[in-house]
């Protein structure tokens, strides 16, 4: 199968997922004169085959005006189903569709519903998974009924897990369509359990169709932005769309550096000890993959370098500090601030080891424990060889010593490096 194989105008029937190892969420818009090309899906990494289906492309543009807008209309029953749930309040709307009814036709045309989970305890094994899958189902076909223009089609509905290798798990949620006049399709409604909200939602009225809006629980602009930054940095696979629409939202949308922060550290994980700068942001955007996009949006005008820079120059205000970007040295510092100040009290309570211990613990990098080390020497003379001797002479490093410098001797080296570069660039 090459690259961005076409989709065939046949059903995608059960035993053709089965027979190809595809999702077993994946659809297709199966008529003569559409075309579909099937492109990579990172939050389908567990499976043999990670793929879905690009957005449709309609040789006749009458047939295509009548299926998007079925599908907006399917959408529009969807969103009146979760605003109609016993489970609303635990529910925050995210992505594609806050982003067109905040910019219009500047943005993306929505495809699915993102929505985090937020509620105490809710896993995603609960049992009120399973309820809340089934009361959207049957009210997004009910409220399509009262609609009059799609018929969704709940008994046919199709799940699937999401993210198990990669962010927080979730799973999927595919509903079949019907409409007069145009092809059969299916929106997807993605739902993540366990991630941490580092600020409110706010209540938001969408109308996906234009129609009477539905009230729900979303993220807001700026939360938005911080998520979309995170992607960016931390996917395996950093995707075309999420660069798109972080320059939306960073030309249009301030971003604390603090709201940032708790983004990225949101989960206590890895980016506590590992400082985000302006620096790294570029080198991560770097390897974004465009191809996806150009595949779903071809009516889009957009250049992947113009966007990259765009939303560098959008962000940089984040990082400022009274107007001036500091150097990459003291971004990091600043980074760190929590962490810092977590490993000066175990410092008073336990002396240099305690330090080490609490920097591993929270995922640092010998880079990090450099710079830790220096914010802690009160006479602020230690020079960076000075800090990076200190940190190896912790007995909390010699696991990492033994079991990785050993192998490779020069990674000491090249921290100090670099740690001494961030001190010069910015």
């Amino acid at each position: 199968m090459g690259q961005n194989p076409e989709v065939p105008s046949t059903p995608l029937t059960d035993p053709i997922r089965v027979g190809n190892q595809y999702p077993a969420t994946i659809t297709t818009v199966a008529a003569e004169g559409v075309s579909q090309r099937l492109v990579f899906d990172p939050s389908m990494k567990h499976h043999d085959v990670a793929l879905r289906a690009s957005d449709p492309q309609f040789a006749e543009a009458g047939q295509g005006e009548r299926w998007y807008a079925a599908r907006r209309a399917a959408m529009a029953a969807a969103l009146a189903a979760v605003a109609g749930s016993e489970f609303v309040d635990a529910l925050v709307l995210r992505g594609s569709i806050l982003l067109k009814t905040w910019f219009g036709d500047a943005a993306r045309e929505p495809g699915d519903l993102d929505f985090v989970v937020d509620a105490a305890g809710w896993t995603l094994p609960d049992p009120r998974t399973e309820r809340l899958f089934d009361e959207i189902a049957s009210g997004a076909e009910e409220a399509a009924r009262g609609g009059g223009v799609v018929k969704i089609h709940a008994s046919a509905a199709l799940s699937d897990e999401i993210w198990t290798y990669d962010r927080v798990p979730g799973r999927r949620l595919v509903l079949p369509w019907s409409a007069e006049g145009c092809p059969d399709g299916s929106i997807q409604l993605d739902f993540v359990f366990g991630e941490k909200l580092p600020a409110p939602p706010e209540p938001v009225e969408i109308a996906a169709d234009g129609g009477t809006p539905a009230v729900v629980l979303a993220a807001t602009r700026e939360l938005s932005l911080a998520w979309k930054l995170l992607w960016l940095v931390s996917d395996a696979y950093p995707q075309g769309k999420d660069l798109y629409d972080a320059v939306l939202l960073a030309e249009s949308t301030p971003l604390s550096f603090e709201l940032l922060r708790d983004a990225f550290c949101a989960d206590g994980g890895e980016y506590v000890g590992r400082p985000v700068t302006m620096r790294s942001i570029r080198s991560e955007i770097e390897d974004i993959d465009w191809s996806g996009f150009e595949l779903d949006y071809p009516d889009f005008d957009v250049d992947d370098n113009d966007m990259r820079q765009r939303l560098l120059t959008a962000i940089e205000p984040t990082f400022l500090v009274a107007g001036v970007l500091p150097s990459e040295y003291q971004q990091r510092v600043r980074w760190l601030a929590p962490l810092i100040e977590r490993c000066r009290l175990a410092r008073s309570g336990g002396g240099p080891e305690k330090v080490h211990k609490v920097l591993l613990r929270n995922n640092a990098r010998f880079g990090t424990a450099i710079i830790v080390t220096r914010e802690l020497d009160e006479s602020k003379s230690l020079t960076v060889e000075e800090a990076a001797q200190e940190a190896l002479a912790s007995s909390a490093w010699q696991g990492w010593i033994h079991g990785i410098l050993l192998r490779n001797p020069q990674m000491v080296t090249k921290d100090i490096e670099d740690v001494r570069a961030a001190e010069l660039n910015s």
